[in-house]
This record gives structure tokens, sequence and C-alpha cells, in this order.
């Protein structure tokens, strides 16, 4: 229950003396040692802020020992004068001593053996705390029957956080006299350092506002002010304003100018030699009959609900006008404007100067002052308005193709050469329209106030009566489209700009099935603890390009790593369910292997599936060689041979497997015979076509007369190399070659040498709608042409494809030749390719079917497909 109470005597203390406080001490235990650290903290409305004061004689520590029940410390802190900071060279670092003059509390903390038991904080005081400045603000003259109006600002060198009251006391002057005609009091009582006040103040008991009033009718006055510190009455300071004017003229103190609803919210430019004007009226009222009156009035630049505190500058901007009253009114003054001109600038050598003329494209309106020798007495604006003003530039952002089932979405940029401020509105109207037609097929409009020069704009446009978007719609389910929107300003129906997008398609795509779905489970092997995924794909559709994306990752470690990922591309021939397994059989141990899924339908994505996890310990070896597949380098070992931990067998030692020897024809039991690699591809010489590397067939070189072994020796000219597929048309027709042809690659130097080699070629399949394909790149990137019978496509540059349809019925047996033709337009070949149709076969696998990945749906009896060279 121990309590600590902080105290001082005063609010005030002036600099360079003491601060007596004292720590009252109560419920202390007399058998225990109690200590209390004191500081000196910057006060901040209830209390010590976070950040003590840093000088070193800004705290302490008193020792209360033990034996006490309660206890009471009094302290004394020495002013340790005021803030200051120099560099210390001795610790190349500068040393910071005293204090501000501000507001301070003194905390303490009571403890035992550093255990805090409990804190308290002192009443606030002021150290110190002089006015470093003070003004009134330039008090304008005043008629006989105004008050006083003025403002000021106090500035302290220390923030006062509510703690002392400070007495301002203003008193208004006749010039020439010592004693005041009017005075006004107001109490100050800051939380910061610096204080704004006016010339009047409220009086609670009355309801009503003191100010200083004159007395004489006229002649110079002025307004003093002193400034005092209650707490010991010390006068701070005090501020004098300048001498102003009590002017001796009649007014009713009710006047006031209004301006007429102007004739336009619009003025346009004027290109030819008559200048444009703008005329207006203005119109004052309670006057007082007899006296003069002027009004000054100013082209200003309007900024949302009035004149900015700039004014226009041109010479021919502004204007006066005096009248004397003949009655009480309303009195009415016409004004004609002359438009000065757009703006220019220019250096006017007479006096070393640029020199501003006439305006800008803007948003304007009139001010208008009513005063009485020069004493202000109403002021107003007129109505905004646009002087001139055209559309700069404009745009449709590129619009990309869509669907028929699509609406256009686009968007784009206006710029104006003047700021509307809401005071013009333009109508945005977009058309839709088919290339080639001059009657659009939707429409939407919008209108646009903007308050700057530019202004964004989108292709849907919100209906508060539908509550919906209207959007461009598309009628058409294929071809070019374009949009074109006109910009036109509402108030003269000038059209100001017109703006076309790009022309875009409308793709008429049947293809794409976005209720395609996938699932995924795994299987593990009921001995060898590995697992085998099988992903289904459901309610596919007839052509659709499909990709399933699939990651392995060990979610064993933090975060996962992955093992393996892969992609299967394939087009769905017939509509229904896909699937395709995958056997991890020789995947890394790991406790917690996961798949993840990403499944799309050309580029969209449809689905993805996570989660599918398995422990996997795999015990497979495929080959035998009693390694595990996780660990064997050379999975298809030759049964009997002897491998090593890797999975690899080396007969004679010298680095090579010896399944490899044996397939590259060199002796596994002698080291000094092993595979080369001349060009380095990883594939050996034996087994390699192009020994060289120079992409060019050892078989082209040989009849060419080249050498194959050096890759600086090249034929002048190579034919394209082909190759022949065939597929049912259920499947449609390849789009990439990597499988196994029914005729294999053919190629050659020059037509006689290639032709001699060819031989015909016989298949066999059964009834059915087939394509007969040939797929051709030329190594040289020449224009290449291929015909199969009478269906030609080319000449395309570097690579190109061309197909036959071939329909065989049920119970024909016959034989179709099939003839294929490709040229680079230096040499020719061509091949017969000769098909047996038999009409009773039941199927069954056929060379050559399913020899692509990718495949697309029926287009047209031919297809081309087109690759950049390099």
């Amino acid at each position: 229950n121990e309590e600590i109470i902080v105290s001082v005597n005063d609010i005030y203390y002036d600099r360079g003396g003491d601060i007596t406080f004292t720590v009252t001490s109560t419920n202390l235990d007399p058998a225990t040692e109690y200590t209390i650290d004191w500081k000196l903290c910057y006060y901040n409305y209830n209390g010590c802020t976070s950040s003590f004061v840093h000088d070193s004689s800004a705290s302490g520590v008193i020792d209360l020992g033990s034996g006490n029940l309660f206890s009471v410390s009094t302290i004394t802190f020495t002013d340790p004068g005021l803030l200051t900071e120099y560099y210390d060279p001795a610790t190349d670092d500068y040393i910071t001593q005293g204090v501000e003059n501000r507001s301070f509390s003194f905390h303490a903390k009571l403890h035992v053996q550093g255990v805090e038991l409990h804190t308290n904080t002192s009443d606030a005081f002021i150290l110190g705390g002089e006015l470093t400045s003070s003004n009134i603000n330039t008090i304008p003259n005043i008629l006989k029957t105004m008050d006083v109006s003025f403002n000021g600002q106090i500035y302290m060198d220390h923030s006062n956080r509510y703690i002392l009251e400070y007495t301002l006391t203003c008193n208004l002057f006749e010039s020439g006299s010592t004693t005041s005609v009017d005075s006004i009091t107001r109490i100050i009582n800051t939380s910061y350092e610096d204080s704004y006040f006016s010339g009047s103040v409220y009086d609670s008991n009355t309801n009503s506002y003191e100010v200083l009033t004159p007395t004489a009718s006229s002649g110079d006055h002025y307004v003093e002010c002193d400034f005092v510190r209650n707490v010991d009455n010390a006068l701070l300071g005090t501020m004098t304003s300048n001498v102003f004017q009590v002017i001796d003229a009649d007014v009713t103190g009710n006047e006031e100018v209004v301006f007429d609803a102007m004739s336009s919210k619009y003025y346009p430019r004027s290109d030819s030699a008559t200048t444009s004007s703008i005329s207006f009226d203005v119109v004052v009222d309670n006057l007082f009959s007899g006296t003069e009156y002027t009004i000054d009035w100013n082209l200003c630049y309007y900024n949302y609900n009035g004149c900015t505190s700039s004014f226009v500058h041109d010479s021919t901007t502004s204007g006066s006008i005096t009248f004397t009253a003949t009655s009480n009114g309303p009195h009415t003054e016409s004004v004609t404007f002359t438009d000065p001109g757009l703006l220019t600038e220019y250096y006017d050598p007479a006096t070393d100067d640029y020199i501003t003329q006439g305006v800008e494209n803007r948003s304007f309106s009139f001010h208008a002052k009513l005063h009485v020798q020069g004493v202000e007495l109403h002021t107003n604006t007129s109505d905004a308005f646009i002087l001139g003003g055209e559309l700069t530039s404009s745009n449709i952002n590129t619009i990309p193709n869509i669907l028929k089932t699509m609406d256009v979405s686009f968007n784009g940029q206006i710029y104006m050469d003047h700021s509307n401020r809401y005071i013009l509105e333009y109508t945005l109207t977009c058309n839709l329209f088919e290339s080639g037609s001059t009657t659009s097929v939707d429409s939407i409009t919008r209108i646009i106030n903007t308050s700057y020069e530019d202004s964004y704009f989108s292709g849907s446009v919100y209906d508060s009566n539908t509550n919906s978007y209207e959007v461009l719609t598309p009628t058409a389910s294929s071809g070019d489209h374009y949009v074109e929107c006109d910009f036109v300003r509402n108030v003269d129906n000038a059209l100001l700009g017109t703006m076309t997008s790009n022309v875009f398609q409308v793709i008429d795509d049947t293809s794409n099935q976005d209720d395609a779905t996938i699932s995924v489970a795994v299987n593990m092997h009921s001995t060898e603890a590995w697992g085998t995924v099988t992903i289904d794909a459901i309610d596919l559709d007839a052509g659709q390009e499909y990709t399933l994306n699939w990651v392995v990752e060990d979610y064993s470690l933090s975060p996962p790593t992955t093992m393996i990922q892969n992609d299967h591309i394939w087009v769905a021939g017939n509509d229904g369910t896909y699937t395709y397994e995958l056997e991890f059989h020789d995947l890394a141990d790991t406790t917690n292997a996961c798949i993840t899924v990403t499944f799309t339908a050309g580029n969209d994505e449809l689905q993805v599936v996570d989660n599918v996890c398995w422990a996997s310990a795999s015990t497979a070896d495929g080959d035998g060689d009693n390694v595990y597949d996780k660990n064997d380098l050379c999975p298809d070992t030759t049964p009997g041979l002897a491998v090593g931990a890797d999975g690899c067998s080396d007969s004679d030692n010298d680095g090579f497997d010896t399944d490899l020897e044996i397939d590259c024809n060199t002796d596994p039991n002698n080291a000094l015979s092993f595979p080369t690699d001349l060009d380095g591809d990883q594939t050996c010489d034996y087994l390699d076509t192009d020994k060289d590397g120079d992409g060019y067939l050892d078989v082209d070189e040989l009849a060419a007369g080249t050498d194959p072994l050096d890759a600086n020796s090249k034929p002048a000219n190579r034919l394209p190399v082909c190759a022949v597929y065939y597929n049912l048309e259920i499947d449609g027709i390849p789009t990439s070659f990597d499988g196994e042809a029914a005729i294999p690659a053919l190629s050659g130097v020059t037509a006689t040498t290639a032709a001699a080699a060819l031989t015909p070629t016989t298949v066999t399949i059964p009834a059915g709608s087939y394509y007969i394909t040939a797929h051709c790149i030329d190594p040289d990137g020449d224009d290449v042409t291929v015909t199969v019978n009478d269906v030609t496509v080319g000449p395309i540059a570097g690579e190109v494809s061309g197909a036959a349809l071939i329909e065989i019925g049920e119970d024909v047996d016959e034989t179709i030749d099939v003839q294929i033709t490709w040229t680079d337009g230096t040499d020719s070949l061509t091949a017969l390719v000769t098909v047996e149709l038999d009409g009773d076969s039941s199927g069954g696998l056929i060379p050559g079917f399913g020899a692509s990945l990718t495949i697309m749906a029926l287009l047209g009896a031919g297809f081309v497909l087109v690759r950049k060279d390099d």
C-alpha cells in the first residue's frame, strides 16, 4: 500500500532561482529500506510526457532508509540555466546543458531494490517564459458609425499547457491623446506558444460582444494592447497598431452589392478581328441618399465556390464605378468587359522585365467591392462561367479482342485547355461499329462535369433508374469492330472532338468451357510405399485444349520445397471424362508430399486443387538391379549387369555406363573403347545424325560433298525436313509433332539424291475419318510450300504443315494414294503414301496415332504454323 505524493508551491518560477518541492511517502514498512528516484519532466496537459529532461542536474535519488511508517522529503532543484548546445572535441559529440522555458512537473518513483512500488507527478508549473513577439494586424479606415475591427498574434517562448493565465487589455486612442476612449479586456490561457486574438470579446453576462467604439466622428486613431502575466502582474509586452482614420461619412450600415445572373455559363473566344465582350449588371441596395459610393470590380479565377485569393492581373480585367445615391436604392450599374485575348508573355527591354497580357481559357467570375472613401461596406461574386476553352487531346485506350459473349470493356482520357470547376456539362456519346458499317450497333451516353482540365472515362455508365450499368454489346458473333466517341459541349451543342479506338475482334469462341472440373486423388502401392496420383477431368468439350500444370512439394520442410513439376497438354476429342495418371515410384523420401494441380482451358484458369498429400518411402526397383528407383541414375539397366550404388553399370571402369556403351557401339569391357561426342550435345557420335552440330544431317553433308565432322563445312542449301502423321478426325489436327510418325523425317540436299532415297510407304487403317498430315521445317528458314493431294499451303517462312481428310466407310477394302510434295523454292521432294483401307478391322493400336501431345479443333482442310527465324 506504499504511496508517494509530489507537491510544488507555485505555478510559475523565474529563471535563475531554486525550486523547492516535497515528496511525502506513506504506508511504509519500517523493516524495509526504500529509495525515491525523481526527475524534472516535460508536462503535457495531464502529466509527464514519455521524454524526460536530460540535463544531469534535473534528476536525483533520495535514500529513505528504513524504520519509518511515513517520510517527508524536501528537495531543492537549482535552475541549470537556459538550454544550450555546444560541440565537445573530446567526445566528438554535441553536449546539451540547461532546460528551456517550458511547462514542467516533477516525477517521482518509490522502489525497493529496483522494484517499482508507486509513482506520482507534481502539479504543473512554468519555468521562466517571456513574450518573444506580438503584433496587431493592419487596421483599415472605418466610418464614424463603425466599430474598430482588428486582430493580432502573440508569440511566447514557452508552451503554457493551460497553466498560467494572461490578461490582454486593448485600448482605443485618438492620436495625440494619452487617455483611451474605449477599452476591452480578455483572459488568455492557451496550450501553445502562440495565440491569436480578435478585437471583440464575448460577454456571457450580456450575451453580446464587447468592441472598441470611437467617440470622435473623424480623425486619426490607433489601438494599443498590454499583455500581462496574471500570477505576478508582470507586463510582458505592449503592441501598438497602425494609425487609421475614422471618416465622417453617412451610410446605412446595411449596404449590399449583388450581381444579376450572368447571361451564359460559356463565352467563346473570338477568332476574328471583332473583339468579344461580356456584359453584366451590378445592383446595390440599402443606400444612404446623398452619399458617394464606389464599386471596384475584378475578373477573378473561380474555384468551386467563389473567387480565389489571386485575381487576374491584366490591366483590362478590372474597373471602378463611382456614383452618388439619389435614393435608398436599388441602384444598377451595367459593366461591359472586353476580352483582352489569350494569355501572352513577352520581354520588354524598356523595363527589363516580362510583360503579361491577356487571360487563359479558364473558369472565371466577377468580384465586386462596394466602398465609401476606401472603407469597404460589402463584397459579392457573380455566377461562375467559362471563357473560351476547347478540347486539346483525347484518346480511347487500346481495346483487346473479346469473345462474342462479352461486352466491350474500354476507357480513355479527355484533356481540355481549361479547368471547368463543375460549371459546364459535356456529353460523351460512344458508339460501337462493325468495321465497314456506318450504322452503330450499340451506344452509351454519359454526362461529364469535371473540376479539372482532364477527365477519365470508362465504357460503362450507371443507370440509377434500372440500378445497372449500360455497356456496349456487339450484335455480330465475330468480326472487326471499333468504338467512336463524340465529345459535345451542352451549352451550345458544339462538337469539340471525336476519338476513335483501335480495331479489335469479336471472336466466335465456342470452345472455352469453364464448366469443366477436375478431381485429384492418390493411391498408395500395396507393398512399395509410393503413390499414384489420378487426375480425372470431367465435363470436357470436344476440340478444347486443356492443360494440367502440376507440382509436388515437400511439406515436411518449412518453407515447402519443390520436388518435381511438369504439365500435360491435350485436346478433348469427345465430350466427357479424361483420366491422367502420375506414378511417383522414384520420388525422394518424405513424410508429407503434396501435389497442387492447376487446370486451364486455353488461357483461362478453371480450377486449382491442392492439399492432396501422401508419405513417400518408395522401395520400387523397376529394372531389378537392387537399387531403388529413387536413387537409380540408370533406371533401365540390362538384367544381370552388376551396378554401383547409383544403379549404373561400368564393366570396364572407363566412366561410361555399360548400356550406354552398348547403345553407342563401343566395347563395354575395354576401357580404351568409349563413346565420343564431337559436338557435346549429350548424344554419342554413333547415334548422332549431325555429329558436328552444324545443323546439317551427316547424310546430307556426304551427299553434298561437305565434311560431316567439321562444323564450318556446310552445304549451300538444305531442303525442308518433313514427316508424315495421321490422326483420327475426332482428335483434331496435330499442332505439335514430337511423337512417332507413320513416315519418319525425309530430307535431302537435292531433289535427285533425296528422291532416290525414298521408298513408297504403306499404312493400314480401319474405318473412320483421318487426317494425313505433312509437317515440314526448313533449316535455312526458306519459304516452304507443302501440297497434300490437291490442298496447298504456303509459301510460309521456316515451318509449315498441311493436311488432307480421308473418310473410310464400313465394309470398304481398297487403297488410296496420298501424294505429298514440298519445296523451298530451290529444290523439291515428292513422297507417295499408300493407305490400305480395311473396313473390316475392329481398330486397335495404329502407328502414329496419338503422336502429338497437343491437338487443336478442326478449322479447315489445311492449316499453317509459322515459326519466326532466330
